[in-house]
Order: structure tokens, then C-alpha cells, then sequence
């Protein structure tokens, strides 16, 4: 079987869909955006990487590229600081292969690019806990329910299948 290799993902990619969403729910003009506004379409176009930053940082699953940021990963690991201000004050918007541990890029590179399919990220935001892609600003009840329904079901998937005899 034969996968992707996750590099990088950058929110920039999505910032001009994001935009176009946030444009319609607020009723804005694109000329009309203020810096707050500017804010929330990154983290809608950013909730994504945000959510498995996240789930990487709870996990101890970060690069020792990230031992600098302890103070901010307690932080996001206490609930005191987002996954998308983690993203934002310490990897530039930008989550690479560099910042995860080596025991986890086989797994992002399995899953990464499923993330956002029917069975993944966007198929569960939208049918289950029914918000917008791309629409959406990071939440801990959202991220909860994405991390226990669709990255640890994932990753335990992946566990088992890599490892012979293990108990599922």
C-alpha cells in the first residue's frame, strides 16, 4: 500500500476559501475586512493543523525543534492556549514534517492527507458535529470529539495494522 508523504501544510492554502466563507456568514466585503476579522479566517483556514497540532502536542509527538516552546506547550496541554495559537506563535501558520517526532511521521504520512476526506476531518465536521470547513474556529468540545472519534480511531487503526498480533 503505497502513501502519501506528508512535508508541510500552511494555512495560507486555505486562507482565500476561508475568506470567501467568512465573507459570506458575516456579510462583509472583502474591502471591509478589519485585522480582527483577517484573525478568524486564518483560523478558520487553519483549524485543521490546529486540531492535529494539537493532538501531537498532548501526545508528546513534537520535534525537539519545539523544546524552546515548553512553556507554550503546557499551555495548550493545560487548555490555557489553542492549538491554532500554538500554530500561530510558534510554527509561522505552517505545520512541517520537521516539527513532528520521528516515531509519528509514518502515521502522518498515512494519515495526513485522509484528514480532510468523507472519513476524515471534513466528512466528520460537517455530518457530525455539523460546522462549516473551512467556517469553523478552533474549539476544545470540537477538537475533543475530533481527536477521540477520527485521530485516535485513526492512529489506533494504524497501530494495529502495523503491528503483527498486536490486540486490537
Amino acid at each position: 500500500m503505497r502513501t502519501n508523504r506528508f512535508d508541510f501544510d500552511k494555512a495560507k492554502w486555505q486562507y482565500d476559501s476561508a475568506a470567501d466563507i467568512y465573507c459570506r456568514q458575516t456579510g462583509k466585503a472583502p474591502e471591509e475586512l478589519t485585522d480582527e476579522d483577517c484573525t478568524v479566517i486564518w483560523e478558520y483556514g487553519a483549524n485543521h493543523i490546529a486540531f492535529f497540532l494539537t493532538w501531537l502536542i498532548e501526545n508528546d509527538l513534537l520535534s525537539s525543534l519545539h523544546n524552546e516552546a515548553a512553556a507554550d506547550i503546557g499551555m495548550v496541554k493545560s487548555r490555557q492556549m489553542t492549538g491554532f495559537e500554538y500554530l500561530e506563535r510558534n510554527c509561522d501558520m505552517t505545520l512541517s514534517r520537521e516539527d513532528l517526532s520521528r516515531k509519528i511521521v509514518r502515521f502522518a504520512d498515512h494519515f495526513y492527507y485522509d484528514y480532510c476526506g468523507e472519513n476524515g476531518y471534513c466528512g466528520y465536521m460537517e455530518n457530525e458535529l455539523h460546522r462549516v470547513v473551512l467556517g469553523t474556529r478552533f474549539s476544545w468540545d470540537d477538537y475533543d470529539a475530533v481527536k477521540s472519534d477520527v485521530i485516535d480511531a485513526a492512529y489506533k487503526e494504524f497501530l494495529s495494522k502495523r503491528l503483527p498480533g498486536r490486540k486490537k
